[in-house]
């Protein structure tokens, strides 16, 4: 049983939004297949901190 999944860009380990994975797809089997744990982000901000949460609002669920 996996209990935490974490996340950064690879390889420069920045927001998990580009570079080599295509996390929209990983997100979309993360929720099909059913994990219920937590999905945890270690990542270097491009620039300023907040702005490096932005690449989470397509994600976020109201």
């Amino acid at each position: 049983m996996t209990g935490h999944i974490q996340v950064a860009s690879v390889p420069l380990r920045n927001e998990p939004d580009g570079e080599e994975l295509n996390y929209p797809y990983l997100f979309e089997e993360i929720d099909r297949l059913g994990y219920g744990g937590f999905v945890g982000c270690e990542y270097i901000p491009r620039g300023r901190t907040l702005d490096g949460v932005d690449w989470f609002r397509s994600f976020a669920r109201s």
